[in-house]
């Protein structure tokens, strides 16, 4: 079944947009990480931006982010725009978010991220729960039935893997 047949269709970013910090439950993609975390701000007239952070092994923090645009039923354009440091090159990388689950009431959101370029081997895959739900046991139990779906699902790559924890969100300036 592909992915936009598994998409919810009904979701609405408003309903997660400025409602404060994210931490990745589950991931098939972030390795070598402490934690992760990130938030959606914004709003339809001046735009919606996302913002990860992944606190790495080596404890550097590796702050990402992203410019969202909503396609409608449950997809949205993401775009990131690296400029290179040394080299002052700028890149453009764009992905479609399918949003596969969203539970308002919870804080749960189970997304994947595909690429608009070239093909992937592999499909990644998040689960991510609200900071305010974090240690709520129903969002976790939520997040883990949806982690245990997934496996059934027929993605392809890996099995999502749970992630540690943040101990609290830092502040970054």
């Amino acid at each position: 079944m592909g992915l936009k047949v598994q998409r919810l269709k009904t979701f609405d970013i408003d309903e997660i947009a400025n409602t404060g910090n994210y931490s990745f439950l589950y991931s098939t993609s972030l390795k070598n990480v402490t934690c992760s975390s990130g938030d959606i701000h914004g709003d339809s007239l001046m735009a919606y931006k996302a913002v990860a952070y992944n606190y790495n092994n080596d404890g550097q923090v590796a702050k990402t982010s992203y410019t969202l645009r909503v396609l409608g039923e449950g997809i949205l354009d993401e775009t990131l725009i690296y400029t290179n440091p040394i080299s002052k090159s700028t890149t453009v990388f764009r992905f479609k978010i399918v949003v596969l689950n969203w539970n308002a009431e919870l804080g749960v959101f189970y997304y994947t991220r595909c690429s608009d370029f070239g093909k992937s081997d592999a499909d990644s895959r998040t689960i991510v729960v609200s900071a305010c739900s974090a240690n709520n046991e129903d969002a976790q139990e939520l997040a883990s039935s949806w982690a245990e779906g997934d496996l059934k699902a027929g993605f392809k790559g890996p099995a999502l893997s749970e992630l540690p924890q943040c101990s609290c969100f830092f502040r970054f300036k």
